[in-house]
């Protein structure tokens, strides 16, 4: 089992109507071309998958959704998405000039099938690798489903892996969050809506998680439970883009963090 898991990528396409966001978001605009370059070099990886964390797109429009589309659809490999707020979101003004993406349950619907026409699953599903069991678990509303708890009591813990957006609440994540920035809502960056009942059903039952939603790279261990916290990975800026490369090595997980060559 191999495959690829990527952070924030926040995808616009140069001809969405919203120009004022199209200014405002530049270095995710400026971002776009590299992460073209990084599809093609995903194909060179030998990937069973390819998984999105959620905010694949800056913010829901056809322009950007179909942008999505195409650009993914060029692996040679199945790829997932588990959405993120942004992926589910609308400008608030029609001129694109009041810009909060963390409200995505008011056009979920419309934005929900938007995505299918794409061909693009958004639900809560389980996906299989070679004997590995990978929970995709929708948190774009700062919630999962506890319906997902019990999923929890299934397989042997060690070849279970989560992949959901906003992070689960936990305290050493949210020591995370108020470091980078003390002024930061939890409310908003990590997972405030879900029963606690989620959270911890993880412990003994789930091995390893993976994340985004805080643009924060990091690794973070606690009741047995690894969480992996990934980057924003294709703005413009001072990071180069790094892609997570997870792969069974012998029975054990193997996580990568790849400089995506571009």
């Amino acid at each position: 089992m191999r495959f690829a898991v990527l952070g924030d990528v926040h995808l616009i396409a140069d001809h969405d109507p919203c120009g004022d966001y199209l200014r405002l978001r530049e270095p995710f605009v400026a971002g776009v071309p590299a992460f073209r370059r990084a599809v093609r070099w995903l194909d060179t990886l030998g990937l069973d998958a390819v998984f999105s964390v959620g905010d694949l797109i800056d913010w829901h429009s056809e322009a950007n959704v179909a942008l999505a589309a195409e650009v993914m659809s060029q692996l040679r490999c199945p790829w997932h998405l588990t959405p993120g707020n942004h992926d589910l979101s609308v400008p608030k003004a029609a001129d694109g000039r009041i810009y909060d993406n963390h409200g995505p349950d008011v056009h979920r619907a419309a934005c929900s099938g938007r995505w299918h026409r794409h061909g693009v699953a958004l639900h809560d599903r389980r996906v299989h690798i070679d004997g590995w069991d990978l929970w995709l678990l929708d948190s774009s509303s700062g919630r999962v489903d506890e319906a997902a708890c019990s999923w929890m009591h299934g397989g042997p813990p060690e070849r279970t892996i989560v992949l959901t957006h906003v992070p689960f609440d936990r305290a050493p994540i949210r020591d995370v969050v108020v470091a980078s920035d003390g002024d930061r809502d939890l409310r908003v960056y990590v997972q405030h809506g879900s029963p606690i009942t989620v959270a911890d059903s993880l412990e003994g039952r789930v091995a390893t998680v993976f994340s985004g939603h805080l643009h924060l790279p990091g690794r973070i261990a606690d009741r047995g439970t690894t969480f992996h916290l990934l980057d924003a990975s294709f703005a413009r800026g001072p990071r180069p883009p790094t892609i997570t490369v997870v792969e069974d090595h012998r029975g054990q997980l193997r996580v990568e963090a790849m400089a995506a060559a571009i």
